[in-house]
């Protein structure tokens, strides 16, 4: 991740991260490579850094061009003679090639290629210290370096045009990084440079730097030059992949975000359907399922934080996120897709039955109710000085709406197999939870529901989280009622990006995310646009209203989405979040998961056959 301009702006900006067993976070291994050339009188830069005074080099000055399709390339222009640098990841391994194309040459160019190292966990910050090791080894073709045992040794090499190593290990002080600064992180660092390769530029040439946390033994360099133009379906179903990785025991996992976020069990669930089953994913849904499924099996989502959650949040609503991709999953592939799972869709709501997390436990009226504390229990889940922002304790909308519907959709799957224990202990909770919930969450004088009741009263915040309790296949609201609640969020949440998580009239509404951590978390859920709650926003609207008024409404939302997908922020990405106030700034991790997963989720179901 890094910019047009190749300023580095954040801590996360890097040409190579990997992951490591036993390291935690990743790592942020090659910040950047600077180019250096030298022609007659002359030296001039590619690269360009910032030292919060001033930047230098400035070579963003010489860029003239810039594309990402189908992989990123800059032209820059030169005295006479034009440089084209492409970037291109390796599918297989941790490793980074660099493409230097020369045009227009007519007179020796000396280029020096210097890698800036970082080597440190990409939520930290590195400095100049005594234990970086700068011993530089030579390989069969390139040079080699472990600047920190036992961390991954690196690899360089050169090809295309005959090269040395200079070996000159120096540190590149107080890169400034401006974004973190806005964000109120430590900002500045100290980035390792072992040397430079050195060659000399006689006549038209392309050239690749091989970079990598694996040895260089395949010299592949494809460089792709297509420049088909796709749709934005198209665009937004290749860049699906980016969030599914395969962790070194070989199990398919999916990342929550870029740059900060990591797997996460209700991002996951909500992803699923989007990430693999819109697009014929199936065996990779199934892999998936499987591996949280096993999880689940020996212990609630409460209880598994490597995979589901973290022990200080009540994450429930990922297990029942769960049983929701499950039902996807049969809607897609059939009955026999889902009979694997429905011990696990058993075993997740006996678990909640039986109390096995104290803090939670289902009513006699068939409530879904989790104990006040110091913990967050939905997605709702930002925290300031250890307290969750919107702590939604109770019973919480769509907790109870997605309890309704995996208690509809597992007694029903009881009954049809003769299930008969499953079916009689569930039988009479069920009868009577469809009543329970709209008598505790109805409000006919505002006409939409609350968004949390704490079993004494209700508060009806308007918020977009009802919203499942009009769009699930097993709905336990009338369509009368679920018709005026609509009609409200369509008033009041609904905007050109996405859905406000909170009316702008609420005294608690914040309209810019911006500032410090403490202030971002207190405006992440209290106004901000989450473009994921589109998908939700979308079944509740056919189921409601049908597919043609659907389509028509939401046609320039997607127009809209797709001049930021093409234009802002991350090129080519969804971003988290957007501001609640106009114009609507993106915000947040630039690349989530679930915005891009339910923005294929919708056009699938927006699809004309």
């Amino acid at each position: 991740m890094g910019s047009v301009d190749r300023i580095p702006r954040r801590k996360y900006h890097s040409l190579l991260t990997v992951r490591e067993p036993g390291y935690g976070d990743p790592l942020n291994v090659l910040a950047e490579v600077g180019e250096i050339l030298s022609f007659g009188q002359n030296s001039l830069s590619l690269h360009s850094i910032s030292y919060g005074s001033q930047t230098y080099p400035q070579g963003f000055k010489h860029l003239i061009d810039f594309t990402l399709n189908p992989i990123p390339r800059w032209t820059y222009k030169l005295d006479g003679f034009t440089v084209q640098r492409s970037l291109e990841l390796d599918d297989e391994q941790d490793i980074v090639r660099i493409g230097y194309e020369f045009s227009g040459i007519r007179a020796p160019v000396t280029l020096l290629l210097e890698p800036y190292l970082a080597c440190r966990p990409i939520h930290q910050l590195t400095k100049e210290n005594p234990f970086l090791n700068g011993l530089i080894r030579q390989e069969r073709d390139g040079v080699s370096i472990e600047p920190y045992p036992p961390l991954p040794r690196l690899f360089f090499k050169l090809i295309g045009r005959p090269s040395v190593f200079d070996q000159a290990g120096r540190w590149q002080k107080s890169v400034f990084y401006a974004l973190e600064h806005a964000r109120g992180y430590p900002d500045t660092e100290d980035l390792y440079c072992p040397g430079s390769f050195r060659t000399t530029i006689k006549s038209d040439c392309t050239i690749v730097l091989h970079l990598g946390a694996s040895e260089l033994t395949k010299s592949k360099s494809l460089f792709p030059k297509s420049s088909k133009i796709y749709s934005f379906s198209a665009n937004l179903k290749k860049v699906a992949s980016q969030f599914i990785t395969i962790k070194k025991n070989g199990t398919p996992s999916i990342v929550a975000g870029y740059p900060w976020l990591d797997e996460s069990g209700r991002d996951t669930m909500i992803c699923v359907p989007g990430l693999c089953l819109s697009l014929n994913q199936t065996g990779l849904a199934k892999k998936i399922l499987d591996n949280y499924g096993n999880v689940l099996m020996k212990s609630t989502v409460q209880n598994a934080p490597s995979l589901l959650g973290r022990p200080q949040n009540v994450m429930l609503d990922a297990s029942l996120f769960f049983i929701r991709a499950v039902q996807l999953l049969g809607e897609k592939s059939g009955k026999t897709a889902v009979k694997p799972y429905m011990p696990i869709v058993y075993h997740i709501l006996d678990s909640l039955k039986q109390g096995v997390d104290s803090r939670v436990k289902v009513t006699d009226d068939g409530g879904l109710f989790v104990e006040a504390g110091s913990y967050a229990m939905t997605w709702m889940d930002a925290s300031v000085h250890g307290q969750p922002v919107t702590p939604r304790h109770g019973y919480a909308v769509e907790i109870n709406a997605l309890f309704y519907n995996a208690l509809s959709f597992a007694l029903n799957w009881a009954k049809e197999h003769k299930h008969s224990g499953f079916a009689n202990a569930w039988k009479p909770i069920t009868a009577v939870s469809k009543a329970s919930f709209m008598k505790r969450f109805w409000s006919e004088k505002f006409g939409y529901l609350a968004d949390v009741h704490n079993g004494i009263t209700a508060d009806f915040s308007l918020r977009p989280n009802q919203l499942w309790a009009l769009a699930l296949p097993y709905s336990p609201v009338p369509k009368k009622e679920a018709q005026r609640a609509l009609e409200k969020i369509k008033q009041y949440l609904f905007t050109p990006l996405g859905l406000r998580t909170l009316a702008s009239a609420d005294a608690k509404y914040y309209g810019q995310y911006r500032g410090n951590e403490k202030d971002r978390d207190l405006a992440c859920h209290q106004g901000s646009i989450w473009p994921w709650l589109l998908g939700v926003y979308t079944e509740a609207n056919i189921n409601l209203l049908g597919i043609r008024k659907t389509r028509g409404e939401l046609k320039p939302v997607i127009e809209r989405l797709e001049q930021h997908f093409n234009n802002e922020a991350c090129i080519s990405q969804v971003s988290e979040l957007f501001e609640g106030d106009e114009p609507h700034t993106a915000e947040g991790a630039p690349a989530r998961a679930w915005s891009v997963a339910e923005l294929i989720r919708v056009q699938e179901m927006l699809r004309e056959d």
